[in-house]
């Protein structure tokens, strides 16, 4: 027995811990590592004893280790399969490359330093794998799955699991072999080749996506400027008018109420909150510029210092869209009295937690947890609360969404600490 599936499992923790030790472990015990890895190993040793050099030991492996590592790494399905595609094409073509080396330096199977040799040529080309892997994951950023690329990584895996059947496991690695064993190995760069080209696209057409929401967006507040610009210009002429009447005014009793008219036109101004939060501060500013011309209540109360773990263009992004889609909602509504927007933000068990709730008259839909947009326009509109819910992502924390007693509710936290 030549050990062959207990290596074969080796080989597969190794790449598998390359692939995936930059995702998130908080849930993930050494124990089952350590317990999947020692059945793993028993499971291979007794396949080849039971089966011998027969395909059906490899494929039982395989199988196991699929099911086996997806309860270990507790990752979403569409990204496991990724990672398990791939580290299965990396594994296979490490391996064809060792036996192609094995071949041209006319290794011995029975030579002691054989060992030494597989254990050498395995670390370097595992050690390139990694170099490569960092240095992809510094370029394409974190990893975001699309269906398609689900769909390819299945299909690559099956398509390479159904080519060991023509491959003969011998010790003497004849031409025949090793020209399979060639053909295997091009065959699994170009596969890799495809997999992660395809997931550049992808990651390409978000970036258009998003540059396309940008100026979108550009475009939108380009109007809610003007519109400020609009109301600024408004109550300057009414402080004007204001201060014209107390000019005019005779008596003390009229200049008294003259001059309390200007104070009610410079109280909105006035009022501007400090919440701790620079760009808060500012968000807040811009909001409630556009509430007081559409007779709309914003109410802040809270700690805004606890959102200074965002980065500002994260910050505007989250808050700014949340009350974007607030102020849009309750502004189509007739009774004044329903207009209002109520925006807390807390500190709780070591997380910042941003509620924002408003009247929502109009019945609505939830997919995997967030409002289906009752606009035309559902690219722009829907990304905004995708990209939402990727920057809370981001910082480790959540984003919920639901409508209860004719109000829409939005709940957000995002861990203080950020590691």
């Amino acid at each position: 027995m030549d050990m062959a599936l207990p290596r074969y499992v080796l080989q597969f923790i190794a790449i598998i811990v390359l692939l995936t030790w930059h995702c998130k472990k908080g849930e993930q015990k050494w124990w089952q590592w350590l317990a999947a890895s020692a059945v793993g190993l028993g499971l291979g040793i007794f396949f080849e004893s039971s089966f011998g050099d027969a395909p059906v030991g490899f494929y039982l492996l395989t199988v196991y280790l699929l099911l086996a590592y997806w309860r270990v790494l507790k990752l979403p399905f569409e990204e496991y399969i990724f990672y398990y595609s791939a580290g299965m094409l990396i594994q296979d073509a490490v391996f064809n490359a060792y036996v192609i080396f094995y071949y041209l330096f006319a290794l011995e199977a029975s030579a002691w330093w054989n060992n030494v040799v597989y254990l050498a040529v395995f670390a370097a080309l595992y050690a390139g794998v990694y170099r490569f892997l960092n240095w992809w994951r510094s370029r394409e950023g974190e990893l975001r799955i699309q269906t398609n690329v689900t769909v390819l990584s299945i299909l690559i895996f099956l398509i390479n699991q159904m080519s060991q059947i023509f491959i003969v496991v011998d010790e003497t690695y004849d031409w025949s072999n090793l020209e399979l064993r060639l053909y295997s190995l091009l065959v699994c760069v170009l596969a890799l080749s495809i997999q992660f080209g395809l997931f550049h696209s992808n990651q390409l057409q978000r970036d258009n996506e998003a540059i396309r929401l940008i100026l979108h967006n550009e475009r939108k507040q380009h109007a809610l400027a003007a519109e400020t610009v609009e109301l600024i210009n408004l109550k300057c002429h009414d402080l004007k008018q204001q201060i014209a009447a107390v000019r005019r005014a005779t008596a003390a009793a009229e200049q008294e109420q003259e001059l309390l008219r200007v104070e009610e036109a410079i109280s909105f101004y006035d009022s501007m909150l400090k919440t701790g939060s620079d760009g808060l501060d500012t968000i807040l500013g811009e909001k409630r510029l556009i509430c007081e011309k559409a007779q709309i209540r914003l109410n802040f109360m809270g700690d805004g210092s606890a959102l200074n773990v965002l980065r500002d263009v994260d910050l505007y992004t989250l808050i700014g869209n949340a009350l974007d889609n607030a102020i849009e909602c309750v502004r189509a509504i007739d009774d004044v009295e329903k207009r209002f927007i109520l925006f807390e933000v807390r500190r709780r068990a070591g997380m910042a937690v941003i509620h924002i709730e408003n009247c929502c008259e109009t019945p609505l839909r939830f997919r995997n947890g967030l409002p289906e947009t009752t606009k035309g326009d559902r690219r722009y509109h829907g990304y905004g609360m995708k990209s939402m819910q990727f920057i809370a992502a981001q910082y480790g924390g959540t984003l919920l969404a639901c409508q209860k007693d004719a109000r829409f509710v939005l709940n957000i936290t995002i861990p203080l600490s950020q590691s």
